[in-house]
């Protein structure tokens, strides 16, 4: 795999009540998101044209739990770098 040349960034962060997801990819790509142990916690298909992705801190209809967060997009062949969110509420 490829590392891409953009980092991912959440904003904001420590994050409450939603954290937005900003990227810069040229196709379409996944975001996924574990919680510090490696159990995933959520995905999304995100679209390389909005460049944004928002999402409500929430995992199985249940809000996650305060902490720290890991989160990475693979669009294509590329991956980004792992980034950390901090949920705090």
């Amino acid at each position: 795999m490829i590392v891409l040349a953009h980092t991912v960034v959440a904003a904001p962060n420590p994050a409450s009540d939603s954290v937005t997801f900003y990227y810069d990819i040229a196709t379409d790509g996944t975001l996924y998101v574990y919680d510090i142990v490696g159990r995933p916690v959520h995905s999304a298909e995100i679209s390389a044209i909005t460049h944004m992705y928002e999402w409500n801190l929430e995992s199985g209809g249940k809000p996650v739990a305060n902490g720290l967060y890991l989160y990475f997009v693979v669009a294509g062949n590329e991956k980004s770098e792992v980034g950390r969110l901090v949920v705090s509420r």
